[in-house]
């Protein structure tokens, strides 16, 4: 493995500092990275009103400042949980660096936050994450990045569209991305208070993925193409998992396979030495129960958020029985500013995709209001609108699957809102003789 001299940024994620990263500093000074080309980018994450977009401003302020990290430095970047966040954003906000980044490894990354952000803001979170330092934010527990980090948040969704979906970038962070995740559980008793199913203990493995598709269903009477796919990339952005791992450990105890796996993705310079890790540690230890992460946007043609709705998909097997997929609403996550955005977390084994002859999407969308309501490109009900669409006859290319292991969906609804009743003389404003 040969080691080059470019500088390795090491980015920590929420609630920790860089000195998190000392032990990763002491294991790459061991395995022959020159401990003067290892920076630690120490941000403040426990302030309420600091943003993802302050941190991404502050990220490039900080690099201005060195003049030995000029733009046409090569920069490698090594990321722990929320840090991958960070340093997303700044690509987003900055694109003539994505140039200078030429290596970057997720360590649990949380590409679209953690089941646990939203409840940093109660007095439990503030207590055990909160502040401790003397001064103006002292107990904050960052809502700015928390809001972030909250499943379904806005701010993932629009990075997602800034870097991820977008056709002109041939790779969404750096030319060699690298997700690793961990697939141990936190000790008791915090893992009965934080723990969950198919994660690390924090981060979802499903939504540590850069593999991401996006799923646009238009029903919108101007709806030209009513089911469209983005974001489908060549080339995959490869998963890893390391064994006995939990989130904190990953940055604990750079030790065994992980220190290795992290050294080796460095060090690639050339498709061969990229195809040997992938060969390497891709598919290694991969967790038996595949997992899947589907956010659900449900808004109208203008662009207004839609924020009750219900999602649900019904499957129709060989045999031609139609059923429901439960599986795919036993958890979901509502937004909490905005609950038109919704994450949902898929057991694959419940969906049962070899199964499947047919895939319908079902949607229920309510205005509250007697003179206003939703419809698509079907019938209207009496109380909202109830629709459905076939997605296996509309699915542009029959070879790909919405269902797909350690991978993160984007489904986003568009429905017409219109006044009541659809036909004829409305609700909303008459005109009097």
């Amino acid at each position: 493995m040969g080691v080059t001299a470019a500088p390795v940024f090491l980015v920590h994620g929420y609630s920790d500092s860089g000195a998190a990263f000392a032990p990763w500093r002491t294991k790459l000074t061991a395995l022959g990275f020159d401990p003067t080309t290892l920076h630690v980018a120490d941000w403040r994450s426990l302030s309420d009103e600091l943003t993802l977009a302050d941190l991404a401003e502050g990220f490039e302020r900080a690099l201005r400042a060195r003049r030995d990290l000029a733009g046409g430095t090569p920069l490698r970047i090594v990321a722990h949980s929320a840090g991958a966040l960070v340093v997303r954003a700044w690509l987003a906000a900055h694109p003539a660096r994505r140039a200078q980044v030429t290596h970057f490894v997720g360590l649990g990354p949380a590409h679209f936050g953690s089941p646990l952000a939203h409840k940093g803001r109660s007095f439990v979170g503030m207590v055990a994450k909160g502040n401790r330092t003397l001064g103006e934010d002292f107990l904050e527990v960052g809502d700015g990045v928390l809001d972030a980090l909250e499943l379904a948040s806005l701010e993932t969704w629009d990075l997602a569209h800034r870097d991820l979906l977008r056709a002109d970038l041939e790779h969404p962070v750096a030319r060699w991305s690298y997700s690793i995740c961990g697939t141990g559980a936190l000790a008791w008793p915090v893992a009965a208070v934080t723990d969950a199913a198919g994660s690390d203990g924090v981060v979802r493995w499903a939504g540590s993925a850069l593999d991401v598709r996006k799923l646009t269903v238009d029903l919108s009477r101007g709806g030209t193409e009513r089911v469209r796919i983005d974001g489908v990339r060549p080339r995959d952005v490869p998963l890893a998992f390391v064994p006995e791992r939990h989130h904190g450990a990953l940055l604990s105890r750079p030790t065994g396979d992980l220190a290795t796996m992290v050294a080796e993705a460095l060090a690639v310079t050339t498709e061969g030495a990229d195809a040997a890790w992938r060969a390497r540690w891709v598919g290694r230890h991969t967790p038996r129960e595949a997992w899947q992460q589907l956010i659900v946007r449900v808004r109208d043609e203008r662009g207004a958020p839609v924020p009750d709705h219900h999602v649900e998909f019904e499957a129709t097997d060989r045999a031609g029985v139609r059923t429901r997929l439960v599986g795919v609403a036993s958890d979901v996550h509502r937004n909490r500013r905005d609950p038109s955005y919704r994450a949902f977390h898929v057991q694959l084994r419940d969906v049962r995709r070899s199964t499947i002859a047919a895939l319908q999407l079902r949607v229920l969308a309510r205005s509250g209001s007697s003179a206003v309501g939703y419809r698509g490109m079907g019938s209207a009900r009496a109380d909202g609108w109830d629709g459905a669409i076939d997605l296996t006859t509309a699915w542009p290319d029959r070879n790909v699957s919405l269902f797909w292991p350690f991978t993160t969906t984007l489904i986003e609804l568009v429905l017409d809102r219109e006044p009541r009743p659809f036909v004829g003389e409305n609700r909303v404003l008459r005109l009097r003789h």
